[in-house]
């Protein structure tokens, strides 16, 4: 959108004359679906602003430093316009001491595991690593699992997946197709990578409700590998593969097929994968650009400093 821009982080009180609240509640929740309540509010606050491109707005924003302002924007992205301020794939920080962020936004092209490749021909200066994920939402399982296989030295199973299984004689017999027909193979097996060197130091990796689809994949392989803690929230919760079915008027519906467990059956659709280490982002933090949750997996990674994890 075309905006006469206000300062960075300032706070959005109000939209078109209605409070900010109310309007994420009554005009934009309406319109999300998503598995939990907390994946819901932070796609609507995504999507708050979202409308018809040259349509106006008007908010009313607090700049840092407390002074209320009312502003007029227009909208000048086609709601089927890739967003222009997407985040590439991968991106790479570093923090004192040897410790290196890695930000997986996205694991839909397998461009995210050459990155990484790219970025690691070798750990041999990195003494810590912070896997981001919080921004992860969808694609493929085994984009992130190549990422994953260049961190342990050892086999570790990944992400179980099932889906309803149609039976018509089922529907004579009145009773519901996937009550106690589901298909579903063994969870697959994650083989270090051979290719690469592998890293086998402190490691930990972030997540939040906006941490979904394949990246809640990734938590599953995580956590069985025993490589190291998830610090965060709570991740989304979703069910698993999506089917898109067309409807008249060029409207369409998405049916989830699948669901994603964890390699004994453990269920997280509708709960999330909770965090080893639960830490939330206070908004006085954000406003003071202050990260709690990397800030305490930098804390976690010095308790295991030489060692592998957990």
């Amino acid at each position: 959108m075309r905006i006469a821009r206000p300062e960075r982080l300032s706070e959005i009180l109000a939209v078109q004359g209605v409070p900010a609240e109310t309007w994420v509640r009554d005009s934009i929740l309406p319109e999300i679906a998503a598995a939990t309540a907390a994946d819901r509010w932070q796609r609507a606050i995504q999507w708050m602003l979202e409308g018809e491109k040259g349509t106006p707005l008007h908010l009313l924003i607090r700049v840092p430093g407390g002074e209320q302002r009312g502003i007029s924007v227009t909208r000048s992205v086609s709601l089927n316009d890739r967003w222009p301020f997407t985040p590439p794939e991968l991106e790479l920080d570093s923090l004192p001491g040897g410790v290196a962020v890695v930000r997986v936004n996205s694991l839909a092209d397998e461009e995210v595991a050459r990155r990484f490749d790219r970025a690691f021909p070798d750990f041999a200066r990195v003494t810590g690593l912070i896997l981001d994920l919080r921004a992860a939402a969808g694609g493929r399982s085994e984009f992130g699992y190549q990422i994953l296989a260049r961190l342990e030295d050892k086999p570790f199973l990944a992400a179980r997946w099932k889906t309803p299984e149609y039976r018509a004689a089922f529907r004579a017999w009145r009773m519901a197709d996937s009550v106690m027909t589901w298909y579903g193979p063994p969870a697959d097996t994650v083989r270090p990578r051979t290719d690469r060197p592998t890293y086998t130091g402190p490691l930990a990796v972030l997540a939040s409700t906006g941490t979904a689809g394949a990246a809640e994949d990734f938590l599953v392989a995580f956590r069985t590998s025993g490589r190291g803690m998830t610090v965060g929230e709570p991740s989304a919760g979703t069910p698993g593969d999506v089917a898109p079915i067309q409807l008249p008027k060029s409207w369409a519906v998405q049916l989830s097929v699948t669901r994603h467990t964890f390699p004994d059956g453990t269920e997280f659709f509708g709960a999330g994968i909770k965090p080893e280490i639960p830490v939330t982002q206070p908004v006085g933090d954000f406003l003071a650009g202050r990260d709690a949750v990397l800030e305490r997996a930098r804390k976690y990674l010095k308790t295991v400093e030489g060692g592998r994890g957990r």
